[in-house]
């Protein structure tokens, strides 16, 4: 029969093994636990730049794109056909770089967004009487816009025949302080247009030879009696309502709305502009 003192050499022999045993484990735990997370962090190391390749190739569709799209009601036109052939070469020329997965999805998303255009441009009137749509405008309505930031009230135009066949073009208006603001400018014709479409630049005469300096300036409805008049650009960015006097019948502000809303433009973001029925002048400090 083992002596006590025998058992409790035995039970701290055990005890020791035990911890070793413990000691060991958990070493091989934390190594493994390193390992694992070292080749978690090579990994994202090396998804870095295909997440960044991707980031970047939806940022330039969006630029490209997204941005220059304005916010109108008319429906998108695709090129379908175009996206088809362009899209299996992007899924064949990505894959080695960003991989099978960030490759599909540029090619199934970033390619067929580069070749959505914006919608087809508005219809303007069927043909402008210049002469009748000569004279002075008021603004009833217009989209915002940073040319006309400073306008508060009473905003007008003004067209001016020229003998060269162009426009002298006065736009007026008064600052919420009551101070006139005015520019002046030239309107030109754009051939083959019905006399619908015209290119308006307020920029000095040393720089109005510089295609950007002038801006589209398109009729899209006039009354048949030239008392009220729908002008926006093709873009769908500008829009303004104009008349002869500073007020219409509501029967023809609810069909200039409801025209300007058939060709695609946000009527729900028009501005009104306040008319006191005077001409705009420097009545404030």
């Amino acid at each position: 029969m083992a002596s006590p003192l025998a058992g409790g050499l035995m039970l701290d022999a055990e005890i020791r093994h035990a911890e070793v045993s413990l000691q060991q484990s958990t070493h091989r735990l934390r190594n493994h636990l390193a390992r694992g997370r070292a080749q978690a962090g090579a990994k994202v190391q090396s998804l870095k730049p295909k997440v960044m390749i991707g980031v970047a190739a939806a940022a330039i569709g969006w630029v490209l794109v997204g941005s220059r799209r304005p916010r109108v009601m008319a429906p998108p036109r695709t090129s379908p056909r175009a996206a088809a052939i362009v899209a299996p070469l992007a899924l064949r020329l990505l894959t080695p770089t960003l991989g099978r997965e960030l490759a599909t999805l540029v090619a199934t998303v970033a390619v067929p967004l580069a070749f959505t255009k914006g919608p087809p441009p508005p219809q303007t009137a069927p043909t402008v009487r210049l002469q009748s749509y000569a004279g002075r405008w008021f603004e009833l309505a217009r989209l915002s816009n940073p040319f006309e930031a400073v306008c508060d009230h009473n905003v007008t135009a003004t067209y001016v025949p020229q003998p060269d066949g162009r426009f002298e073009v006065t736009n007026r208006c008064e600052s919420r302080r009551g101070r006139l603001r005015q520019a002046q400018g030239i309107a030109r014709v754009v051939r083959g247009s019905a006399n619908a479409k015209l290119k308006v630049t307020f920029a000095p005469r040393a720089l109005r030879w510089l295609p950007f300096a002038w801006a589209d300036y398109w009729i899209l409805d006039v009354t048949p009696d030239y008392s009220a008049a729908l002008v926006g650009t093709p873009g769908r960015n500008a829009l303004w309502m104009l008349a002869r006097s500073p007020t219409i019948p509501q029967s023809t502000l609810e069909r200039l709305l409801a025209r300007a809303a058939a060709l695609g433009y946000d009527v729900a973001a028009l501005k009104f502009t306040p008319q006191t029925g005077r001409e705009p002048g420097n009545v404030g400090a």
